[in-house]
């Protein structure tokens, strides 16, 4: 009765959390749950927000060929907390800046969506959000993309709280920056909380974790993914791990083979047999027959099968630490992968803005060429650049579907393709304190499972040459039966126990070539070693110079995306001032400085796993607890 009150509260949970973290991942339409519904009539809107005290209206202005308008609408205006807090503040509208509905602007004026866009509130470049104040005044305008959620929170709180009126949107980001670091750890949370949730609910109900469990099939995917679900699949029934773990049977069927050799072995004997009498014997019967029970065991053998014994279990504990090391690498290779996967999508992403913003400046050019104020030449050279840059786009794309599939591979999931991937942040390798090379060095020599592993085989293989020297030796047998027979004879025992003592002579060179065979497997081995200590020694060596490089790489990428950053707002300031400029380009520019901060970090991420291999810690592979925690910034396939 416990346990079926547990599964049910487990199910009403998973219920109920799963409905909330799917509705934040995969988001709801914007234009249902963001928008508010307009007859295109401002100035009534405008009185419709002070009779709802709200603090004012936005608009959105875009147009279906933008790409960041696409982007703002799939990854930050669907969201549920964006939703939720511009709903309680603002009055929201979406104004296309081709289009030709007709609409009433904030003083009541009749005029077609595109001259309220391109007249009224010169936009030039999409997408724009303009805040209106409760008396139709134009009181902060954005021009392009945000970063993500955070920055479009902090945008909206920087209106609602009147900041506008004191502080540049750009220094109102930097006072806020722990706010903005704060927000990127909560965001998600319900995914962790709920990963977590399940387990323990799971356990105290009874029910077996199905990662526990062979499973011939694996659930899907969940949506969106996180690191921590992906590193969570670690020890399901990939080939990589079934390999390792046939090999652990094998030194267990060995270590049964040996210890069989000392076992006792029992066995029953019949025999249907007829004779035919001496003329002497005064028994005339033909039948002569035996049934018996016999047993033996052999007692002792000077060493041999206690070294044969040593040497199985030596060879076990072997196969566990390859076993252990294979499952360490691969969770680097799924870490690995789903890198990639985000790194794909930052990279499509940057590929798809600066397509857009050289298919602008193509058309202007073309624009310019009708009028003979551009070349022909002018015009081709920006066709060309846009080709170029539109082929770089595509195979983008297709880097988004390579890497996904690799990910669902090596998950288990052939076929599988993750839609959203959530970039994680805050990963704790990043904080870590690099130590001493020499420090490092030493950890790795004394506590790498390759090394352990192979240290141990030499242990089995000095057990196995004691054993083959100890082919030679006497052995002792006992053994005991029971008999009964159809006739009485001399010989015919009922019970019989005794012992016998075997001792060779000669061998015939069969125990010194065991021997010899079993010392040069040591040789190997040994060489196997040294070769091994001095390969890892400098592989630790060529990690702690990548990080210590990558740190300095590190403070140079947040110092190049600060830069960014504020010349992505310079540029915007200028396009508001009318001032030429090239807004699209630094917002190319930002995406680009951004992947490459977090392809450092990962860069990072993986170092330290590596290391953490090489020294026998991996102190995260274990603790969910100091998992990343994952970005609002979400990974989505086109």
């Amino acid at each position: 009765m416990m346990k079926q009150h547990a599964v049910a509260v487990t199910i009403l949970l998973l219920g109920i959390f799963t409905q909330g973290t799917a509705s934040a991942a995969a988001g709801s339409d914007p234009y249902k749950y963001f928008f508010n519904e307009t007859w295109g009539d401002f100035k009534e809107e405008l009185e419709n927000a002070r009779q709802q005290q709200k603090k004012g209206i936005l608009i959105f202005s875009e147009m279906d060929e933008c790409p960041f308008c696409h982007y703002m609408k799939m990854n930050v205006l669907n969201q549920p907390e964006v939703q939720a807090f511009y709903r309680d503040n603002f009055l929201i509208f979406s104004v296309d800046i081709e289009g030709d509905i007709e609409i009433n602007n904030m003083q009541g004026k009749v005029m077609k969506q595109k001259d309220f866009a391109f007249r009224e509130n010169r936009v030039r470049a999409t997408p724009v959000f303009a805040f209106f104040d409760l008396q139709g005044n134009r009181i902060f305008r954005h021009t392009g993309k945000t970063s993500g959620v955070e920055e479009f929170l902090l945008m909206g709180e920087y209106v609602a709280s009147g900041s506008y009126k004191e502080i540049k949107f750009t220094r109102y980001k930097r006072k806020n920056r722990k706010k903005y670091s704060i927000m990127r750890q909560r965001r998600f949370f319900a995914v962790s909380f709920l990963f977590h949730l399940y387990w323990l609910l799971l356990i105290t109900s009874g029910i077996s974790s199905p990662l526990a469990q062979e499973q011939t099939t694996e659930s899907p995917l969940p949506e969106p993914l996180t690191l921590e679900y992906a590193l969570s699949q670690v020890d399901i029934n990939h080939p990589e791990l079934k390999l390792s773990q046939a090999a652990i049977d094998a030194a267990r069927a060995e270590q049964q083979q040996a210890e069989s050799d000392t076992g006792v072995r029992s066995w029953v004997l019949g025999r249907l047999r007829w004779v035919e009498p001496p003329s002497f014997n005064p028994d005339r019967s033909r039948d002569d027959h035996r049934l018996a029970i016999l047993v033996d065991k052999k007692l002792y053998d000077f060493g041999r099968s206690a070294s044969r014994i040593q040497a199985a279990r030596q060879n076990i504990e072997s196969q566990q630490l390859l076993f252990e090391d294979a499952r360490q690498q691969r969770r680097i290779e799924i870490m690995q992968r789903y890198f990639d996967v985000v790194l794909a999508d930052l990279q499509f992403y940057q590929a798809n803005e600066a397509m857009a913003v050289a298919f602008i400046e193509l058309d202007r050019r073309r624009d310019r060429n009708e009028l003979g104020q551009v070349s022909d030449v002018a015009v081709l050279q920006q066709e060309a650049e846009y080709q170029k840059i539109r082929r770089q786009r595509f195979e983008s794309e297709n880097q988004q579907r390579i890497t996904r599939s690799r990910l669902a591979y090596i998950l288990g999931r052939p076929g599988q393709l993750p839609a959203t991937v959530i970039r994680p942040t805050n990963l704790p390798h990043l904080k870590r304190t690099l130590p001493d090379v020499e420090v490092l060095q030493a950890e790795a020599l004394k506590n790498s499972r390759i090394l352990r592993a192979i240290r141990t085989q030499i242990v089995a293989a000095q057990a196995e040459v004691a054993a083959a020297r100890a082919g030679d030796n006497p052995v002792l047998y006992g053994g005991a039966e029971a008999n009964a027979y159809s006739k009485e004879r001399a010989n015919y025992d009922k019970w019989r126990v005794g012992v016998q003592l075997e001792v060779p002579l000669t061998t015939g060179g069969r125990v010194d070539a065991e021997t010899a065979k079993r010392q040069a497997e040591i040789y190997r081995l040994q060489a196997e070693l040294s070769l091994a200590e001095e390969q890892i020694e400098q592989t630790v060596l060529e990690l702690w110079l990548e990080l210590d490089a990558l740190r300095i790489q590190s403070e140079q990428m947040r110092a190049q995306v600060d830069f960014r950053e504020l010349d992505l707002d310079r540029s915007r300031a200028l396009y508001e001032l009318e001032v030429k400029t090239n807004l699209g380009t630094a917002m190319v520019e930002y995406t680009g400085a951004e992947r490459e901060m977090v392809m450092t970090d990962f860069r990072i991420a993986l170092a330290w796993e590596k290391l953490d291999s090489l020294t026998g810690s991996a102190i995260y592979a274990d603790s969910s607890s100091e998992l990343p925690q994952p970005d609002v910034t979400t990974s989505k396939m086109p």
